[in-house]
């Protein structure tokens, strides 16, 4: 499949949208954020498919794909001295 110049200029722009990625990414599946970030990488644009995976993972839960670290204290954590 070949994509048109123009239609992959005008998506990666629209993509670029960073409020947009703010409000969408973290309301989609992992498979759906991969697949966007596939389709803005092979249309050059990795800086803007690495925003919308790191807008995701804002919200993935502990054992999903883009999980970025803790959301509750570690097992050995023993609260305030």
């Amino acid at each position: 499949m070949i994509i048109p110049d123009e239609t992959a200029r005008r998506f990666t722009y629209t993509f670029s949208d960073t409020a947009m990625a703010y409000e969408i990414a973290p309301k989609l599946a992992c498979d759906e954020i991969d697949a966007l970030a596939e389709l803005l990488m092979a249309m050059n644009s990795p800086g803007i498919a690495q925003f919308w995976i790191d807008c995701h993972a804002s919200a993935d839960d502990v054992g999903d794909t883009h999980f970025i670290g803790p959301k509750e204290a570690p097992s050995s954590y023993e609260g305030p001295s």
